[in-house]
């Protein structure tokens, strides 16, 4: 009993510190912090979980010794276990100084605890109830406040407008358009999206605010370009401008969203500010290890360890969609509902679940990522196989959350917005993943909308257009032509006949620069900006060096224009342009 109590004593102090750290910073700072709203129980019974491990071998070397000296190995021993999660994550110290640190910090301590054994466990058996009542509150206190909040928000909001329609913007994270057969791609990646497309409008020319997902999505649902808004690598998006899941629940919608990207879509990083309903992490063991600071680094080091390139979790696109079918079928509410989803399964790994992680290859794991620096032409086909049959999974599961939104009566009604926050690089200018250059593999992505009722069937517009724009587009196509937000609706593209002539619009795209990177990558020299204007794609380095593309037949950027006297004029217009717009707040 005694070593049972001190676990659930151990496991309870350590998480609601934890969690008095995470609220405490929540509240004082922007900091990014990857943590549930749910770590509030999960990291005090994931820590529980570990320090239960190590109370078997305690347990089993201390049986026959005296209390006293049992009380000493059981301290020593949860010192030490409870102390390598934070050493293998403290920078600059290597492990074998840490854990001899840690192993003399331990031993000095059980020394103590020998001295003073009855007055130690006693402290333990009287706190613990308190910390356990405490530990209650805390999360009690901070699902209160946020209930507080979402009532007070959806009290102040007004009726919504008669037969407004339901919204579901899906994010494909980390998709490209070069890989969907929808954009002309060989392989038939998107068959599903190819064909609902027809029904909708596809834009051929649709560019992300950013190469990387934080900033991407704080623009999709704020209207504003990544550098007037504070989400960015360590910093969450604050309150300093109105999200897209505030307005509409002004509006009267109803608001839910659910996100697999467990790193930069939760609900910490500010994306979910606004909805009703955010699901981030699943209630599951795996999941509460991610919550620990403690447990989380030693499963990582493990993994590191056994040189594991696999994924300790992923929540598939099978179980997002669920979530919100769910979701669906559990309201009863006459409201109109705005549904965020965020589908994670084309994100490295690539590692898509049978039959389409052997669709276009053969059916071998992809080469492992940390390899990547020294892949050749092999490896990098093997990625690209194992990458599109994840985007061939995604393209089935949307399908199918279709289907299941037809089943239900609720597509006629419904404005459906299909996009990427980011695409992804294979060897093109001799870069990887994303994140790390504002080149076109990285920053073009599909966008198709799709609206019997409003929008027309079959267009495909040419035209660049910025996913800035989407707020403002969402809001016009639900009869909220009036609502204060930036970007322009994307409606002007058909609903103008003829359209007017007008001078091209500028597509900003920035990324801030990056932190613990290789300095070759041209990200780690600093702040990147760049803008697609008048047919051409100029990028000013962080080192001030310039490069400049034919947007139209240079699909590849294999040709640096800079210094070609045809191309002075556009070249000082788009100097210009990145000047104005992307120096503005």
């Amino acid at each position: 009993m005694l070593l049972w109590r001190w676990v659930i004593w151990i496991g309870a102090i350590t998480g609601l510190a934890q969690t008095v750290v995470v609220l405490t910073a929540r509240l004082t700072t922007d900091r990014l912090i990857e943590f549930s709203r749910d770590g509030v129980w999960m990291a005090p019974v994931a820590n529980a979980a570990l320090f239960g491990l190590a109370a078997i071998a305690v347990y089993v070397a201390t049986r026959r010794m005296h209390r006293s000296t049992a009380i000493a190995a059981t301290c020593g021993v949860f010192i030490f276990v409870g102390g390598i999660g934070p050493t293998l994550i403290a920078p600059g110290l290597h492990p074998a100084a840490a854990f001899t640190l840690l192993a003399g910090i331990a031993i000095q301590c059980a020394r103590f605890v020998r001295a003073h054994a009855d007055r130690v466990d006693g402290l333990i058996r009287t706190t613990l109830p308190a910390l356990l009542v405490l530990t209650v509150v805390v999360g009690l206190a901070d699902f209160g406040w946020r209930e507080v909040q979402t009532r007070r928000a959806e009290a102040s909001a007004r009726p919504p407008e008669a037969n407004a329609p339901n919204v579901i913007l899906i994010v494909l994270d980390t998709v490209r358009a070069a890989s969907l057969s929808l954009y002309g791609y060989e392989r038939q990646t998107t068959p599903n999206l190819d064909a609902f497309a027809r029904q909708g409008v596809v834009f051929d020319r649709a560019i992300s605010t950013s190469s990387w997902t934080l900033p991407s999505h704080a623009s999709m649902f704020t209207g504003r370009l990544p550098h007037e808004i504070n989400a960015d690598w360590l910093t969450s998006l604050d309150h300093s401008h109105r999200t897209l899941a505030e307005e509409l629940t002004a509006r009267g919608y109803a608001t839910f969203g659910t996100v697999a990207n467990l790193r930069y879509a939760t609900e910490a990083t500010g994306i979910g500010r606004g909805f009703r309903t955010y699901l981030d992490f699943p209630r599951t063991i795996r999941s509460a290890t991610l919550q620990s600071w403690f447990v989380k680094p030693i499963v990582e080091g493990l993994r590191h360890a056994i040189d594991y390139e696999g994924t300790w979790f992923i929540k598939r696109a099978s179980a997002v969609t669920l979530e919100l079918l769910n979701w669906i079928d559990s309201s009863d509410s006459p409201q109109p509902f705005f549904a965020f989803v965020n589908l994670f399964d084309a994100h490295d790994q690539y590692l898509p679940p049978p039959p389409f992680n052997s669709k276009f290859g053969t059916g071998g794991p992809p080469p492992p990522i940390s390899s990547r620096a020294a892949w050749g032409p092999k490896e990098i086909q093997q990625s690209q196989a194992a990458y599109d049959g994840a985007i061939a999974y995604l393209d089935h599961e949307v399908a199918r959350l279709i289907d299941d939104l037809k089943r239900r009566q609720l597509l006629d009604n419904t404005l459906i917005v299909i996009t990427s926050d980011h695409g992804e690089q294979f060897g093109e200018n001799s870069l990887f993943e994303h994140g790390n250059s504002l080149y076109l593999p990285s920053l073009e992505v599909p966008l198709v909308l799709y609206f019997p009722s409003r929008l027309p069937q079959g267009l495909r517009v040419s035209e660049g257009v910025s996913l800035v724009d989407l707020p403002a587009t969402i809001l016009d196509l639900t009869g909220n032509t009036n609502a204060n937000f930036p970007g322009r609706s994307l409606t002007r593209y058909w609903e103008s006949s003829p359209r007017p002539t007008e001078p091209p619009t500028p597509l900003f795209s920035y990324i801030s620069k990056g932190i613990n990177l290789a300095a070759w990558l041209p990200v780690s020299k600093g702040d990147l900006r760049s803008v697609v204007l008048d047919g051409v794609h100029y990028i000013r380095n962080g080192d001030g060096t310039e490069e400049l593309y034919d947007f139209e037949r240079d699909r590849s950027e294999a040709h640096n224009l800079i210094d070609q006297p045809d191309m002075r004029d556009k070249l000082a217009a788009a100097r210009r342009a990145v000047d104005e717009g992307l120096t503005r707040r």
